[in-house]
């Protein structure tokens, strides 16, 4: 299939999974016209950075297929499955290893994408059961489509939670705080990144004293994520995050 062709599949995908929503999310627009403008071209051809399959992969990714939803989205990202790369999202002694394995990412277009884009990723987001993903921000919006499984979302260290179900999906603006947390069953969402794709992804965290700090994490060639610093949350910061 040349990229062109998948270009056009991919984007048909989107409006038919994303249109019938626009009245109740206007924004989802903007990804859907991103996409449509982005240039997809074949990467050069790579090593892979982790070699072998994610045991999350391996092991919940065949139950999810099974559920996944039926709209057009979901059931082109199947289609890819065979031939996306599957990575850990964290990885080293920096989080604990439960923590790295129970996070898994495929993505699809992208700067590490099976197709090559450098204006937005679009791919897969698989988190293990249990699993928090912590309080965090980045420039870029975001867009978590549920394909499979459930997750739970909230926007704010004090923001009430919500659930997102099989076609349920969430909205992250810049800069917004936001967390993941799964409970007994796994999740399966494709995600979009779009507008600002600087790669810093900070983490928020509260000391034992009370006070905030944020820590820096910045994505690597192969795409994941590594800590570079930390540094006080700042009141600039919190407003900016919408969080005060």
């Amino acid at each position: 299939m040349n990229t062109v062709d998948v270009k056009v599949e991919i984007l048909a995908a989107l409006r038919e999974t994303l249109s019938p929503q626009l009245h109740n999310a206007p924004v989802l627009q903007c990804f859907i016209d991103d996409f449509a403008d982005c240039k997809i071209t074949m990467p050069a051809p790579q090593a892979p950075t982790q070699p072998g399959l994610p045991d999350a992969v391996a092991e919940y990714l065949p139950d999810l297929t099974a559920t996944m939803s039926v709209q057009p989205l979901a059931q082109v990202f199947k289609f890819f499955f065979p031939q996306v790369s599957w990575y850990q999202i964290f990885r080293g002694n920096s989080t604990p290893a439960a923590f790295n394995q129970g996070l898994v990412a495929a993505q699809l277009v992208g700067g590490n994408g099976l197709f090559h884009t450098e204006t937005l990723y679009l791919g897969l987001f698989l988190m293990a059961p249990n699993v928090t993903y912590p309080l965090h921000q980045h420039a870029a919006t975001e867009l978590y489509y549920v394909l499979s499984g459930s997750v739970d979302i909230r926007h704010g260290r004090s923001a009430k939670t919500r659930h997102l179900g099989k076609d349920d999906f969430s909205i992250t603006v810049p800069h917004q705080v936001h967390e993941l947390k799964t409970n007994t069953q796994p999740c399966l969402m494709a995600y979009i990144w779009t507008d600002d794709l600087t790669p810093q992804n900070w983490w928020w965290e509260q000391l034992v004293d009370g006070s905030w700090e944020r820590l820096c994490w910045a994505r690597t060639p192969a795409g994941d994520w590594s800590m570079l610093r930390r540094e006080p949350l700042s009141d600039a910061e919190i407003a900016r995050a919408g969080d005060g």
